[in-house]
């Protein structure tokens, strides 16, 4: 065979193997992104008892504090078998979750790689244009499990409030709240409105332990529990105070106005719409009634079908108008009311730093994002403008905005939200 022919003919496998190689490399980026499950974790065994498979307390006398560093990881997946709850059912209906190619993630990871290293994440979902383009699970957590949102639940209710209001079932935010619950009036309470309550600003002292670890073992109801506080720090509408009574009174009223339970309220007017994979739940007192403050129970992923409802103007993925679009736009910080003290974003008004509040929602600093956010690290935070939610577990350390919200943490939400 002449020089040439061979030339020719290692010309043409050489181009076959590209365009092999090409083809081969194109179908491998034309994956979906897939969940990455790890039994890894931040502090793993030094702080959360991995070699101990993640225990959860027994809840007898002695052995109940399921927030223990040693319990966290189990007890916060394992709620329903630790409390009294009540289940929120889903629909049959279920609105799939769309995944990104594989080639369009690429800017962040660095980042998330450095938050994974060093914060105590048991479940992340990232979406942008509506499409996951990240889901992780740490310390051995199953997307199937149900993780706790703790204060996230606080949101929830701003959004039942809205629903109520398009229904006309509340006539405007300013009502006093004495004229849903008649066992407030002659009590600190009977001065506040609705709108104080959802933006914290009732003026009332918090007392949170003293208010919910009877709730959560004694027998006592909430409305007893919370009328008879007498300790009033400011005028209403004057100062942001953080008070677990604030939201489970907006439970009440959501209770009152709709005219059944919390749980069946929530099932019927958004999870039921959601196209949801799973149940939820919600915890309750000893005597049954739903601690709507800080007690839900769902899947990473219904979660974010939640969080896309604050991208999407308030719309599920099957396009349902869920929750009124002007009320979506209040929860993100439309509105005077939302640029100065005492609850504007990057006023450094007191109790809230550099931070904003709406509506049962935190605000960034730069008011271009919101977020729900739990006291151990849970957070659905939502920035419109880049059509971008995130959904984070964790079992991080309790506290406020310092503690949760740390440097390795924001890099990884700014960059997400790019």
């Amino acid at each position: 065979m002449e020089k040439r022919q061979l030339n020719y003919i290692n010309q043409f496998i050489g181009f076959l193997l590209l365009v092999i190689c090409i083809l081969v490399t194109l179908e491998i980026k034309s994956e979906p992104i897939r969940a990455i499950e790890s039994d890894r974790g931040f502090l793993a065994r030094e702080m959360f008892c991995a070699d101990r498979g993640y225990p959860i307390p027994t809840m007898k006398d002695g052995d109940r504090n399921y927030t223990k560093d040693c319990y966290k990881v189990g007890s916060f997946t394992n709620m329903e078998q630790l409390f009294k709850n009540k289940k929120i059912l889903k629909s049959e209906k279920k609105n799939n979750l769309e995944y990104a190619k594989i080639e369009n993630k690429t800017k962040y990871n660095d980042a998330l790689s450095n938050l994974i290293e060093n914060y105590p994440i048991t479940a992340l979902l990232v979406a942008q244009d509506n499409k996951i383009v990240t889901e992780y699970y740490g310390y051995g957590r199953q997307p199937t499990q149900h993780f706790a949102s703790f204060s996230m639940h606080k949101s929830f209710n701003a959004l039942l409030i809205g629903i109520a209001l398009h229904q006309n079932l509340i006539k405007n935010i300013d009502e006093p709240i004495i004229e849903f619950i008649e066992e407030f009036r002659d009590s600190q309470w009977d001065i506040v409105t609705i709108r104080q309550l959802l933006s914290m600003t009732s003026g009332i002292k918090p007392e949170q332990r003293k208010l919910m670890i009877p709730l959560l073992f004694g027998n006592v109801s909430v409305i007893d529990m919370l009328k008879n506080a007498d300790d009033r720090i400011a005028p209403p509408g004057t100062v942001f105070s953080y008070n677990d009574a604030n939201t489970l009174i907006l439970s009440k009223i959501i209770e009152r106005v709709f005219n059944k339970g919390w749980d069946e309220v929530f099932e019927s007017e958004i999870w039921s719409k959601l196209g949801v994979e799973d149940n939820a739940s919600v915890l309750t007192s000893q005597r049954g009634e739903v601690l709507a403050n800080a007690f839900f129970n769902a899947r990473p992923r219904d979660y974010m079908r939640l969080a896309l409802l604050m991208v999407n103007d308030g719309k599920s993925l099957s396009g349902d108008q869920v929750i009124p679009k002007k009320w979506v736009n209040k929860i993100l910080g439309e509105g005077e009311e939302f640029s100065g003290c005492p609850i504007g974003p990057g006023m450094n008004c007191p109790g809230l730093g550099p931070f904003g509040y709406t509506y049962q929602t935190w605000k960034s600093p730069s008011g271009t994002s919101i977020f729900f956010m739990g006291k151990y690290g849970q957070l659905i935070f939502a920035h419109p403008a880049s059509n971008t939610a995130v959904v984070i577990l964790s079992v991080a350390k309790s506290g406020r905005w310092r503690d949760i919200l740390t440097e390795e943490l924001k890099i990884f939400l700014r960059q997400a939200a790019q």
